[in-house]
C-alpha cells in the first residue's frame, strides 16, 4: 500500500514537473517573440526618424524655393508663380514684391492668362 501511495506522488510529481517543464518552454518562445518585436519596432522607429528628417528637409527646400522663386525662374517660371500667387488670393502688389518683377509686369500677365481663360471658355 505503501508502495502504491509513493509510486502514485511520484507519477504526479513527475506531470507537474513535464508541465512546468512546458510551461516554461512557452515561456521561452514568448520571450524570444517579444525580444524579435521590440528589434522590429527598434528598427522601425529609426526608419521612421529618418523619414521624417528627410520630409523636413523637403519642406525646408520647398520653403526656400518658394520664398525666392524669381532667383532661379525664368519668365515661364515667373508667369507659372505669378499665377500660383494670385489664386492663394495675394494682390498684384504683393506677388510684386514676393517676385521681384514691376507690378505692371504681373499685372499684364494676370490679365493675359485671365483673357487667354475667357477665350478658352468662348470656344
Amino acid at each position: 500500500m505503501i508502495r502504491q501511495i509513493v509510486e502514485f506522488l511520484a507519477v504526479k510529481l513527475k506531470s507537474r514537473t513535464v508541465k512546468k517543464n512546458v510551461v516554461n518552454l512557452k515561456l521561452s518562445e514568448l520571450e524570444r517573440g517579444q525580444a524579435q518585436l521590440n528589434a522590429m519596432i527598434q528598427d522601425f522607429m529609426t526608419e521612421t526618424e529618418k523619414v521624417l528628417a528627410e520630409l523636413s528637409r523637403l519642406v525646408r527646400e520647398s520653403e526656400k524655393s518658394t520664398a525666392e522663386p524669381r532667383k532661379r525662374a525664368g519668365k515661364v517660371d515667373a508667369k507659372y508663380h505669378v499665377a500660383q500667387l494670385s489664386r492663394q488670393g495675394k494682390r498684384p502688389e504683393e506677388i510684386s514684391a514676393q517676385l521681384s518683377i514691376p507690378t505692371g509686369e504681373v499685372e499684364l500677365i494676370l490679365n493675359l492668362q485671365r483673357g487667354a481663360a475667357k477665350t478658352a471658355v468662348a470656344k
